[in-house]
């Protein structure tokens, strides 16, 4: 009895260039795309953008990345590694790559980094320093919000919704969202809003950042003057 076997397909020719001009179309972020683009964009340059994509070789791009990236921190490898990973992906539900050419490589742990967050011990003692009402509302809306500080300093009185504890801020690039807050902050917030129903809920602290970015511009200006 005689046994058939199906041969192999071999995938599509697909110029490097092409087909990562063409994945990086399909992201809508844009920085996402721009991230993605860095390694992408390298990888054209060092094979070649006529270079078929289905014959990117394991040994060649493990070799081509670890020269590249091998130096780097774990964060950076790891970010430049999802982007050719997300890129090899697709390309293979496009069939226009058979196989894994990273699968040599893989993530590197990444040390955890507590040099910017506060043990929950330092943060009840920052909140119960002795300091004017209007940064004890702000540090503890912070904090339980975790919003960006411009969102909160740029919030007005009629943003607020004290009754469900939560309020619409401005995200950065100018999307509307929602923030919420807890105790700490609905049990400040009315001694500070003392009635007031219009206007910035921090109007003094506000008043410091808008001094601060026209002095900021000023400073930009005068440098380019200089010049």
């Amino acid at each position: 009895m005689v046994t058939v076997r199906a041969l192999p397909v071999p995938a599509a020719s697909v110029r490097l260039a092409d087909a990562v001009a063409t994945f990086l179309d399909t992201i809508a972020v844009a920085n996402t795309r721009h991230g993605y683009a860095v390694p992408l964009d390298r990888m054209v340059r060092d094979f070649g953008a006529d270079t078929n994509v289905a014959q990117l070789d394991p040994d060649r791009v493990t070799g081509w990345f670890t020269f590249a990236w091998g130096g780097c921190s774990a964060k950076t490898f790891n970010t430049r590694l999802t982007a050719l990973g997300s890129a090899c992906g697709y390309w293979r539900r496009q069939e226009w790559l058979a196989g894994d050419p990273l699968v040599r490589l893989r993530p590197r742990p990444v040390p955890p980094d507590n040099s910017k967050a506060l043990t929950r011990p330092q943060v009840a003692t920052m909140l119960e320093l002795d300091v004017p009402l209007r940064e004890r509302v702000l540090w503890t809306l912070l904090y339980e919000s975790t919003a960006r500080a411009e969102e909160v300093l740029l919030l007005n009185v009629p943003d607020l919704d004290a009754a469900n504890r939560r309020a619409v801020v401005t995200r950065k690039g100018g999307a509307r969202d929602v923030i919420v807050w807890q105790t700490g902050t609905a049990r400040l917030l009315p001694r500070l809003l003392a009635g007031r129903k219009t206007g910035p809920v921090f109007w003094e602290l506000l008043g410091d950042l808008q001094r601060g970015e026209r002095a900021r511009r000023c400073s930009c200006v005068t440098r380019r003057l200089r010049g």
